[in-house]
């Protein structure tokens, strides 16, 4: 057995008077399996990256302070295209890329801090996006299974 990982998600969204609303999502997760074998196999890094985490997803403001402007700000996710497992134009958010096939696509970006604009003409919306936080992609720490390589 290699992965025996229960973890819990929570999202609470509220909606803050007639044209705005918020999102706080978490996720945390804790992998039994690092403590049904024997510990010394596993390097520290392994065992700080895989074994646990929580963290903090999405955490964001939403609203429309004029009828045709939605504007989006804080830690969030933006997905463009629609795809089950390509990423072609969907590069914006970072990826946890930790375990390669293995978790679905929607739990593979990464949020990150951004402004969010959507103006809309008609049936045209025009978007922009004005990323704040530099934050890269998570990769599988050496001696995992997904990177099983030796030390440098």
């Amino acid at each position: 057995m290699t992965k025996l990982r229960p973890y819990f998600s929570l999202t609470w969204d509220a909606k803050l008077g007639e044209n705005w609303k918020t999102r706080i999502s978490g996720k945390a997760f804790y992998d039994l399996a690092y403590g049904m074998k024997d510990r010394e196999t596993f390097s520290e890094e392994v065992l700080n990256e895989l074994e646990k985490e929580v963290e903090l997803r999405e955490i964001y403001l939403e609203g429309s302070p004029f009828g045709s402007l939605d504007i989006k700000l804080g830690k969030q996710i933006v997905a463009w295209g629609v795809a089950n497992s390509l990423r072609v134009v969907d590069v914006l958010n970072p990826t946890d890329s930790r375990e390669f096939g293995m978790t679905d696509l929607e739990d593979v970006r990464l949020p990150i801090a951004m402004t969010k604009l959507d103006y809309y003409i008609g049936d045209l919306k025009l978007e922009a996006v004005a990323v704040h936080e530099i934050k890269f992609n998570k990769s599988a720490p050496i001696g995992s299974d997904f990177n099983p390589s030796l030390r440098k």
